[in-house]
């Protein structure tokens, strides 16, 4: 049990680290090139949290240019959470 909590918590850490440095990057990048690139900042808990997952989807789905109506993205956000593992 104590070496599947260690790998779970390095899994963590991994993707944090990567978000730190991308949002790092991104931010050399405009500072030095004047350039930019989209970064939607989401928490995983706002797609968990049934009072914020409709509008973290929205939002989402607005950030990469998604076709889903806003009738579908309600019906989506209203599907049963399953555990992925």
């Amino acid at each position: 049990p104590g070496d599947i909590l260690f790998q779970e918590a390095m899994a963590m850490q991994l993707w944090n680290d990567w978000n730190t440095q991308v949002l790092d990057w991104e931010q050399r990048q405009a500072a030095t090139n004047h350039e930019n690139f989209d970064y939607l900042v989401m928490r995983t808990e706002d797609l968990m949290d049934p009072r914020t997952r409709l509008t973290s989807l929205t939002q989402l789905a607005d950030f990469v240019g998604s076709q889903k109506t806003a009738d579908e993205l309600c019906c989506l956000s209203q599907q049963k959470i399953m555990d992925m593992g």
